[in-house]
């Protein structure tokens, strides 16, 4: 699909988390009262990075991913990272966007707040809790 603007993508990618979140309760382990770390470790296990088809802005569920073999790009893994947050009832959720311009962002993962200490879940990333540098960045607050 084309999207207008990046207003409307992420208004399409909240649609999306809210229709992930049930099939995340289901698949995701509860890791609620464990590390942060180890949510990170099995989203990493079964996503597979794959680019969109040229010139289109494609946004999966995380069942469809799923479904897929894990095959998506740092939007779809938002989605299904933000859904499984959810999941494990996370309390402070963001999004984060990036690029080298506040037009153009090219990048998007999800950051979380755990007892005070920030986390970074960008699971194009080999490691956790590990952030790229752009020369622009914008967080926004992730709200059902």
């Amino acid at each position: 699909m084309s999207y207008k603007d990046l207003t409307q993508v992420m208004q399409f990618m909240k649609i999306q988390i809210l229709e992930s979140v049930p099939f995340a309760c289901q698949v995701c382990p509860d890791f609620s009262n464990d590390s942060p770390e180890k949510l990170f470790n099995w989203l990493k296990n079964w996503v597979r990075y794959k680019n969109d088809p040229f010139g289109v802005e494609l946004l999966q569920t995380m069942q469809t991913m799923y479904r897929k073999g894990g095959w998506g790009d740092c939007d779809c893994f938002t989605i299904s990272t933000i859904a499984c947050m959810i999941a494990c009832d996370y309390k402070h959720i963001d999004v984060v966007l990036v690029g080298r311009n506040r037009s153009n962002a090219v990048h998007i993962f999800t950051q979380c707040v755990i007892n005070g200490k920030r986390y970074t879940f960008d699971l194009t990333n080999k490691h956790f809790n590990t952030e790229r540098k752009y020369p622009f960045k914008q967080t926004l607050r992730f709200k059902i």
